[in-house]
């Protein structure tokens, strides 16, 4: 709490007029990253066309803001300190937006619907795109290549593994690899 006093410019008895502790802070804090987050995903999906491009526009903007703001990415995602109220996390906005994606793409049938509904599907997405952006951000000196390109690249690649998860989730390694190599020598082909 003296840290963040000094960083505003207020004495640290100050603080505690308007948080009770290092934890109300910090859940302050994520609701403000997490409110500035729901925003950017918005934004993207306003110029989709359909539900995958939404889908796709969601995840590049969420990479994005975390890159962009990498510091309270860290505090929201990456540190020790978790929200109180972690179902609230979960269900604020920004998932919110995720689940009505991901349900909109099972309807249009991008991807196969699921008796779980959207919600496995969705933090398969929300862990793929997280890992990435975290990986970027703390690991930077990887060899990532050009991350614009790695970013679609992991994005288009985990949308079409949930749209071939219904069919290909059952099969036993064998199987999967056989069905892999023929949509790598097809790649316009999908099997029923």
């Amino acid at each position: 709490m003296r840290s963040v006093a000094e960083r505003v410019g207020v004495t640290t008895p100050s603080i505690y007029r308007h948080f009770k502790d290092k934890d109300d802070l910090m859940d302050a804090v994520c609701s403000d990253v997490f409110g500035a987050l729901a925003r950017a995903l918005a934004g993207a999906a306003d110029s989709a066309a359909g539900p995958l491009e939404r889908l796709l526009a969601q995840g590049r903007a969420y990479i994005d803001f975390a890159l962009a703001n990498a510091e309270e990415y860290r505090i929201v995602f990456m540190s020790g300190c978790a929200p109180k109220n972690t179902d609230g996390v979960l269900t604020n906005d920004c998932f919110s937006q995720l689940l009505a994606t991901v349900e909109a793409c099972m309807e249009a049938g991008v991807f196969p619907a699921s008796p779980d509904g959207p919600l496995p599907a969705a933090m398969r997405l929300f862990a793929s795109a997280h890992g990435l952006a975290s990986l970027l951000i703390c690991k930077p000196w990887l060899p990532w290549g050009n991350t614009d390109a790695m970013v679609q690249a992991m994005l288009l690649m985990c949308a079409g593994g949930c749209s071939l998860e219904g069919r290909l989730a059952a099969l036993a390694p064998a199987e999967l690899a056989g069905e892999l190599s023929l949509l790598a020598t097809e790649p316009g082909r999908r099997r029923g």
